[in-house]
């Protein structure tokens, strides 16, 4: 497994188990460390979301073109990085404006990795049905972030930083792995002649562009995921401070507050599982 030979399949089913089970992990509990630990307030709560939302917004484009037009598997090995340094900071840093700038680190490492990994793995295993590939790895994602939300309840409650802190510490990780093992063989770059960055990058979001608009599914995505995005934050952010707040949360035996949400993120998941199974 731990060489350049490896299959990219086991590779890519190693990753969205890992980083499923350190994603987890580290933001199963991180609404109750800001309210707890940082004690933000439901303004300041709402404004970390929306910094993460703005930034993930923002770069998402210019990361691409590191993906179109450079290396993929370098944009998801940029974002590995960037998702451990982004963790490490807000969980080792409890203070509001460095959770703002661990937002903008993290969300910048997400967007290196979303259509990245997919574009390398649809590259390099071309071969494969990629319907089934993508179930499988929707599947392993799933397990470990099972085991992340039991793993970051029960260090959650000992200390709400235990599990931001390994979690990106298991990003980190995961990013040194990948650099010895994480094969690239049929990579081509969108754009073969280059006329420099900035020009490179105009040629290539209209290229992009000319995608979408060639496709009203695309477009019926992008108007999903827009409208997705502005509903989200509210109750993103202030769920949990809902439930701290304003509803009785019984104790019974370990089920604590912190307990109860690891519980409730299970259920999720659970849901999920079941749903990606059926499908």
């Amino acid at each position: 497994m731990f060489s350049k030979n490896s299959k990219a399949y086991s590779v890519y089913l190693l990753f969205r188990f890992v980083f499923s089970l350190a994603a987890s992990m580290a933001t199963v509990l991180s609404i109750v460390y800001h309210l707890e630990v940082v004690q933000l307030d439901a303004f300041q709560l709402v404004l970390v979301g929306t910094v993460l939302e703005t930034s993930c917004f923002l770069f998402e484009i210019p990361t691409g073109v590191v993906a179109d037009l450079y290396s993929r598997r370098r944009s998801v090995l940029i974002g590995m990085f960037l998702y451990g340094l982004g963790f490490l900071m807000e969980g080792a840093l409890p203070w509001f404006a460095t959770v703002l700038l661990a937002q903008v680190v993290w969300g910048c490492g997400d967007t290196f990795i979303t259509g990245a990994l997919e574009a390398w793995i649809a590259s390099e295993e071309e071969d494969k049905p990629m319907d089934k590939v993508f179930l499988r790895g929707s599947q392993m994602g799933q397990i470990g972030g099972v085991l992340g939300v039991v793993l970051g309840t029960l260090l959650g409650n000992i200390n709400l930083q235990m599990p931001i802190i390994l979690g990106g510490s298991l990003c980190l990780l995961l990013g040194l792995v990948l650099v010895r093992i994480m094969p690239e063989t049929n990579f081509s770059p969108a754009i073969e002649e280059r006329q420099g960055l900035l020009k490179d990058f105009v040629c290539l979001f209209k290229l992009n562009l000319g995608f979408v608009k060639g496709a009203p599914v695309l477009l019926a995505l992008l108007a999903i995921t827009l409208c997705g995005g502005l509903a989200s934050e509210g109750f993103d952010r202030l769920s949990t401070a809902h439930f701290l707040d304003d509803t009785v949360i019984p104790v019974i035996g370990p089920l604590n507050s912190v307990t109860w949400f690891g519980v409730i993120s299970l259920i999720g998941n659970g849901l999920g599982i079941l749903a990606s199974q059926l499908l």
